[in-house]
């Protein structure tokens, strides 16, 4: 049986594909059991659809587009999902001798539904386990997921496809609390930052950096406010109160 491949279009052929077909089946409805004639655009119109689609058509599963992950990288890639060959999901930082495990379902060569991801890795010569729960669509990411951390923590909030966004709640094993917002995975927003030392430093982030005016807050009642640019303290413009 021929299969149609259409790159990165695929997923809109496959659909105008299975929209064609249901509209053959219903005016092939109409022409037969109509007691009336059809208008003539009916007749037209039902051969053009038919021609549309070659017989026997079927749509091969979707290879995602980008680059396939053969080891440590710095940019993300593609992941075979081992448990479910054929099957991929996206890795944004992918790491040495990295595997994956999916507990969900894989549509069109992409992983999908609601799941478990676990990642197996090694870093600094030492194996680590990671497993994170929460909705996959087209391999990617997104909604809200659990993500806890091989070195301890564990974070919380929104993926948008793939990327971090929306407010997040992120908890490490020292103690050290951070909660803000994300922005197609950038930190962008009012961050409040809480040490375990009973610290406290909030401000504005603008694409991953600090930028703006910033207050940190010690447990002695100490305060020390003032500016940061492009994620550098201004010392000249810090002030203690």
């Amino acid at each position: 049986m021929p299969k149609l491949k259409y790159g990165i279009y695929s997923r809109y052929a496959r659909d105008a594909v299975e929209l064609l077909g249901q509209l053959i089946s219903k005016y092939t409805f109409e022409l037969h059991n109509s007691a009336y004639p059809p208008p003539r655009f009916l007749h037209i119109l039902l051969l053009l659809l038919t021609l549309c689609i070659p017989a026997g058509a079927s749509f091969a599963e979707d290879t995602p587009a980008g680059p396939v992950c053969s080891g440590f990288a710095w940019s993300g890639c593609w992941q075979e999902i081992a448990n479910l060959p054929g099957c991929q999901v996206w890795n944004p930082g992918p790491q040495e001798e990295e595997t994956v495990t999916w507990s969900g379902g894989c549509v069109g060569g992409r992983a999908s539904g609601p799941g478990q991801l676990t990642w197996s890795y090694k870093r600094d010569g030492q194996s680590k386990t990671s497993t994170s729960e929460g909705l996959l669509i087209d391999g990617r990411q997104h909604g809200h997921w659990v993500i806890p951390y091989a070195e301890g923590g564990v974070g919380e909030g929104t993926y948008i496809d793939g990327k971090l966004h929306g407010h997040w709640v992120i908890r490490y094993a020292s103690g050290h609390v951070l909660e803000g917002p994300y922005v197609d995975d950038y930190q962008h927003g009012h961050w409040v930052i809480r040490y375990a030392d009973g610290r406290v430093s909030e401000g504005p982030y603008v694409d991953g950096k600090r930028h703006g005016h910033w207050v940190e807050r010690y447990p002695d009642g100490t305060v020390y406010e003032g500016p940061y640019v492009d994620g550098e303290r201004v010392a000249s413009g810090w002030k203690r109160h």
